[in-house]
């Protein structure tokens, strides 16, 4: 013990240079602690949302339960689009009218065509032939762009607007 003490007292200044070395490191290693400590801090409150009460397993259970409700939701919302593209494309998507005058004899561009045709260009076209004396009206069915029945001008017309739609 006499040596231990003989050689504290030969070597105060070595040991209060060690010591103090050793207390800064301590500090050092201290406010590290302290900063990754309230980063967890911050962590904690952004799931708990800042409530005291909230204990994170019921926190986290909620949260899974909601991502699950969630996720099947999007699911069940991705099948109705699928859906609802497959009846877009047999649904009426292009519509043109062509006016004309029909007679010479009856004032104005009264007659008209009507082409409506889906996304595979099936639809109809219809027509109506205004007279003085009388109103004639004509549907003819499309598939694919065509018809089975002969066009006038102006049903051609009309197909020929809405194919540069």
């Amino acid at each position: 013990m006499a040596n231990i003490t003989f050689f504290l007292q030969e070597n105060i200044s070595a040991a209060f240079l060690l010591l103090t070395a050793v207390i800064l490191a301590l500090c050092f290693k201290l406010c590290q602690t302290s900063n990754r400590l309230q980063k967890l801090q911050q962590r904690y409150e952004f799931l708990t949302d800042g409530s005291e009460e909230s204990r994170l397993g019921e926190l986290l259970t909620t949260t899974l339960q909601e991502v699950r409700t969630g996720k099947k939701e999007c699911e069940e919302l991705a099948a109705q689009g699928s859906l609802l593209a497959k009846q877009l494309q047999n649904c009426v998507q292009r519509v043109s009218v062509i006016r004309f005058n029909a007679f010479d004899d009856t004032g104005s561009n009264l007659s008209y065509s009507v082409a409506l045709l889906d996304a595979k260009n099936n639809g109809v076209v219809f027509s109506s032939i205004f007279g003085r004396d009388e109103n004639r009206c004509y549907a003819k069915p499309i598939t694919e762009g065509k018809s089975e029945y002969a066009l006038s001008d102006e049903e051609l017309q009309a197909l020929k607007k809405i194919k540069l739609q």
